[in-house]
């Protein structure tokens, strides 16, 4: 199965029942089936054909992005979603490095397209969504009216490429990851099976459209013949708005800071949430301490997601019924988990030397399954030093307890040595974000002349709170080896974070070296 089948087969299935939403416009799937085709003919007909990489960069989400995501798979284009928040020189060596030839652009933006676009070399179509820059650019609405609403007359294979999607860069510079038709839609049956989708389910998705949830649960709701609710932002009033508005069933994609905007918003009581069966997070951990404020104000229906960009879908889910706030040590110890595999998942955890290791033995979590990517576009170094075998080596450090949860402590570069200790950050941070006043917290290591790495802590506080530095070394203390034990602590406002959530740790590690007179490791 390809991509342009979910869309032939739902209209013939659900012609009038609705498929996308945001705002006032509301789409049925002969609709949406109708603009799609059009928009699918209109590419080709302007000279790009199958293989040639389409880029989009939009403000924000709306249903246009799921038209393009559609138009692209039908034609057999890769797929190149643009972060709108990228500076024009990411832009640009983005859209180089995946020898992009059309580009489809919101006219909002017009502003970053001018600065970057002298440098978009191989861009051979640009096309406005909204008033045009450039004389030269296509209209998109006037395209969808010059092109028929049937499909083009293209073979899509399911081991072509459907997307070429950049990793989120944690480590560094970002990587184009290689997804197919085929191990895309492994990915969305995955997720339909665990969580049991239908056609009667309603998706609100806030995650950015650059994110990869929002391709993998997108298509996985419009597969089954569910309807899309996008909204701009993850702004509290128009999550609940929106959730009350359309009777959403599943919300995608949390982030603790977005759910800590959620659980503090004052009118939160005062809407019917009811609908909901699923809320999603992942992209980042999520503290203790926040699950036990959603929990018992939202209701048992949260589900924690565990992937990687390099897998179409995800890894580890931990259901709702797992999500056990005032259960027995070794139940709440679960929420520290990110549950176990998916249906089609295979995850072992290696040693240095790759052996498999037993529970609760810690090493390198390794993963198989028909969702993981193809490899990442034009670097085969990279590609070979992560596929071995056809194992994914995801560079997550962590280990897999007698019930197979999964428990991640930190990427293999965050690893902190100190005096030939390692030390692994997140069971650092778990200690700190024990503190009442810590909202969250990230450890790091820093160039120190006695122990070669010396332990940091960076923390935020939860507004209107207060500690200092002796109280969470002390926290510490009483609960680390002395080796463990941050040497400093600083307080800062806000963490430098990816536009999935997770939290820059290079940055910060560079940022400290610095500071502290030493060269950037």
């Amino acid at each position: 199965m390809v991509i342009g089948q979910i869309l032939e087969r739902n209209l013939w299935r659900y012609p009038h029942k609705e498929a996308m939403c945001f705002e006032n416009t509301r789409l049925s799937f002969l609709s949406s089936a109708d603009r799609i085709y059009r928009l699918a003919n209109a590419l080709c007909n302007l000279g790009l054909k199958k293989g040639d990489p389409v880029a989009f960069l939009l403000p924000h989400n709306m249903i246009e992005a799921q038209e393009i995501i559609f138009a692209l798979g039908v034609t057999g284009m890769p797929i190149v979603p643009i972060n709108a928040r990228f500076s024009s020189t990411e832009i640009a060596h983005l859209v180089s490095r995946c020898k992009v030839k059309g580009l489809i652009y919101h006219h909002s933006l017009s502003g970053l397209l001018e600065s970057v676009r002298p440098s978009l070399k191989n861009v051979q179509i640009f096309v406005a969504i909204g008033q045009p820059t450039s004389l030269e650019d296509y209209d998109y609405e006037k395209l969808l009216l010059q092109n028929p609403p049937t499909p083009p007359d293209v073979s899509v294979k399911e081991s072509d490429i459907a997307a070429l999607i950049h990793t989120s860069g944690t480590t560094g510079m970002p990587k184009e990851v290689i997804w197919t038709h085929k191990s895309w839609l492994a990915g969305v049956r995955d997720i339909i099976i665990t969580f049991q989708l239908t056609d009667r389910d309603i998706l609100l998705m806030f995650t950015p459209y650059f994110h990869i949830p929002f391709f993998w649960f997108n298509l996985a709701v419009s597969y089954m013949g569910g309807c899309l609710v996008f909204i701009r932002r993850p702004d509290p009033h128009l999550i609940l708005e929106a959730i009350e508005k359309h009777k959403v069933t599943v919300v995608s994609h949390f982030v603790p800071t977005t759910l800590i905007r959620v659980l503090d918003f004052p009118d939160l009581d005062r809407y019917d949430v009811s609908s909901v069966r699923y809320y999603m997070y992942g992209g980042a951990p999520m503290p203790f301490g926040i699950l036990e404020r959603a929990v018992p104000k939202m209701g048992n229906r949260f589900i924690q997601l565990y992937g990687f960009t390099e897998l179409a879908g995800c890894a580890a889910a931990l259901t709702p019924e797992e999500h056990i706030i005032d259960g027995t040590e070794k139940e709440r110890r679960r929420l520290l988990s990110c549950g176990r595999e998916m249906p089609s998942s295979d995850i072992r955890i290696v040693d240095e030397r790759g052996r498999v290791v037993g529970p609760g033995v810690e090493g390198e979590l390794i993963y198989r399954g028909d969702n993981l990517m193809k490899g990442y576009w034009r670097n085969p170094a990279e590609t070979k030093a992560v596929l071995k075998d056809g194992w994914f080596h995801t560079g997550d450090v962590g280990f897999m307890d007698e019930d197979r949860y999964i428990y991640i402590s930190g990427r293999k570069k965050d690893i902190i040595i100190s005096g030939g200790e390692n030390i692994t950050p997140k069971q650092v941070e778990d200690v700190i974000c024990k503190h009442p006043s810590v909202e969250m917290a990230a450890v790091i290591g820093i160039p120190d002349p006695k122990w070669g790495e010396a332990v940091k802590a960076v923390v935020v506080l939860k507004k209107g709170k207060q500690a200092t530095e002796e109280e969470i070394i002390q926290l510490c203390k009483d609960n680390l080896a002395s080796y463990k034990v941050p040497k400093s602590v600083d307080f800062v406002p806000s963490l430098p974070t990816t536009h999935t959530g997770k939290i820059k740790k290079w940055e910060l590690r560079e940022r400290y070296t610095k500071k502290a007179g030493h060269k950037p490791l």
